[in-house]
């Protein structure tokens, strides 16, 4: 597993990456509309901070989770 946190101006990405059994991204998000509740869960926690969550994967090519985030620095 390897982790990644990168920021750039007001932007942070966070990713989570394996080296895994992968999976179709496409055909688990028309699958998943009810039952995976921890992509889901994922997501919503994402979007509750603003945040858009990603995840890049295929069948025998491990798995990458990506959430990025906009922020206001405070004043």
């Amino acid at each position: 597993v390897v982790i990644d946190a990168r920021q750039s101006g007001t932007q942070i990405a966070l990713s989570v990456r394996d080296d895994g059994a992968g999976f179709d991204v496409a055909g688990t998000s028309d699958s998943c509309k009810r039952s995976c509740w921890g992509l889901i869960m994922m997501r919503e926690r994402a979007e509750s901070i603003g945040g858009r969550l990603r995840m890049e994967s295929a069948p025998g090519a491990g798995t990458k989770v990506i959430v990025d985030v906009s922020w206001e620095a405070e004043k």
